[in-house]
């Protein structure tokens, strides 16, 4: 089952994964090469529609011995730009939101999409963010095969299990800038326990890890609105203003 909200800035989701149409042509600014010696695979045309190509052009594929905590992976789906994750610490799995179960931990075993990966510049900055963002995880009950909700949600408001909430709505209509309002949400999440938000959807969460996990005023902070931020807004984010600190470096 799929939504879609019709507008200069769409949204759909398909079985609870953003996907967002770049409404302009992505370059591969700040992109490197990493050594093919960490694959065995690299990638060649056709596998992320005719957008991406260039930006994965001679990538390695994200086997294990290439993964680190803290990057950022983007599902690329129908040559749109998707759901977002981030490598946990433990580099066998991610951590992300959904609609159904807020923020989550599971294998990367379990997520199959296509998707290109960035990484940061300062590992440990990208350590902190991927631990921060997991003590946001909600348990997983194996028995009665359900989410706890003592961790973030992701949306405050009714859902339709399709991953389009009042918290995305929200998202679409606010400015992606960095301003007064998104400061002060920083701040508060700073003064609370875990320094957690209440409810961010894939994105967001990812921002806001970062975020939290370094100052303002170092190199590679991502200067946008979290709350209003969605995957396309992030993805474009890190090719232009952030193309000094981050790194496509794989694809999967």
């Amino acid at each position: 089952m799929s939504g879609q909200l019709s507008s200069a800035r769409s949204y759909t989701s398909t079985s609870g994964n953003t996907s967002v149409p770049v409404s302009s042509s992505v370059t591969p600014s700040g992109s490197s090469a990493v050594s093919s010696s960490a694959s065995s695979t690299i990638y060649t045309a056709g596998k992320l529609g005719k957008r991406f190509d260039a930006l994965v052009k001679g990538k390695p594929r994200y086997d294990p011995a290439l993964r680190r905590a803290g990057d950022v992976f983007f599902h690329i789906i129908d040559d749109n730009v998707g759901h977002t994750n981030m490598t946990t610490s433990d580099t066998t799995k991610k951590v992300d939101s959904m609609d159904g179960s807020g923020v989550r931990i599971v294998p990367l075993t379990m997520d199959s999409r296509n998707a290109i990966v960035f990484r940061f510049h300062d590992a440990a900055v990208a350590l902190r963010a991927a631990k921060l963002a997991e003590g946001w995880a909600n348990s997983y009950d194996t028995a009665t095969k359900k989410y706890g909700n003592e961790g973030v949600g992701y949306s405050g408001g009714p859902s339709l299990g399709i991953g389009v909430t009042g918290r995305v709505i929200g998202a679409l209509m606010g400015s992606s800038h960095f301003g007064k309002g998104a400061k002060a949400r920083l701040l508060k999440y700073q003064n609370r326990t875990g320094m957690k938000p209440r409810n961010v959807i894939c994105s967001e969460m990812c921002i806001l890890a970062f975020q939290l996990s370094m100052a303002e005023t170092d190199a590679g902070f991502i200067k946008l609105d979290a709350k209003h931020s969605i995957p396309t807004t992030f993805f474009k984010y890190l090719l232009n203003e952030g193309k000094n600190h981050w790194t496509i470096v794989a694809r999967r």
